[in-house]
């Protein structure tokens, strides 16, 4: 995710572009005793070393005063160059060629997907989310510390598990009460995912019909402070069947 500092169909307009942004939005990235590093992106195209390296000098309009850091910059800015796509067919590109320049202000910790795949969950149904889905739409609900994630379909957890990782409590239902209850045996079931990873179990899972909310009409105070604290994924109709509770198993 990048702050956007220009853009242009050529670096000419990018330039005008990167310096009409505001000064005080770029100024405290650019002081003494700070650390930068600039990459360069392309889509639609390769750029050669020689060529991204090109790209950089050509930004020193751009007045960096800190220094170069490869390894831990303080800020990161990124050149994203895209390819008048579609121009080697003979007809008019499909999409123009634009230019980006901008500074990061979040990326993805790449290295949570080999960890958290699917094929290496010790329980798995037919509609188990992907771990990387799974993690976008816990950072959508910003589950954190604090935060109670409830999962209506919760089926093997998957989503549960994402918000889990972020330290969000969790709390999950489904109408098939061999999923919540039985899984496939003790050691391969729901919890026995969160085990794997060594992440706190569900507060409880409910066997539950989501066309009749298990909630008591007297928790209508209670749940009204609770909607910005929990999040409902809904991914398929619901059905008929009455609200059980099951926790760790019991």
């Amino acid at each position: 995710m990048y702050e956007l500092w220009g853009q242009g169909s050529d670096y000419e307009e990018l330039e005008e572009s990167i310096r009409n942004f505001p000064e005080e939005r770029k100024s405290p990235y650019l002081q003494p005793g700070s650390s930068f590093k600039i990459s360069v992106e392309s889509f639609g195209k390769a750029i050669s070393f020689q060529e991204q390296n090109e790209r950089i000098q050509g930004l020193a309009y751009i007045p960096f005063k800190g220094q170069v850091n490869l390894k831990s910059p303080d800020h990161k800015f990124c050149l994203l160059e895209t390819a008048d796509y579609g121009l080697n067919n003979g007809l008019p590109p499909i999409a123009q060629r634009r230019i980006f320049f901008g500074r990061e202000v979040g990326g993805a910790d790449r290295k949570l997907i080999p960890t958290y795949q699917l094929k290496s969950r010790t329980y798995l149904g037919p509609t188990a989310m992907d771990a990387e889905m799974a993690f976008l739409m816990a950072n959508q609900a910003l589950a954190t510390s604090g935060k109670l994630v409830f999962d209506p379909f919760v089926g093997t957890g998957s989503i549960l598990v994402g918000a889990a990782h972020f330290g969000a409590m969790t709390m999950g239902a489904d109408i098939d009460i061999r999923v919540v209850r039985d899984g496939r045996g003790p050691d391969c079931n729901v919890w026995s995912n969160f085990k794997q990873y060594g992440l706190p179990p569900p507060i409880a899972l409910l066997r539950a019909d989501n066309n009749l909310p298990p909630w008591r009409p007297g928790l209508k105070e209670v749940q009204q402070q609770y909607l910005h604290q929990y999040y409902l994924f809904i991914f398929r109709g619901a059905e008929v069947s009455l609200p059980l509770l099951y926790t760790d198993g019991h």
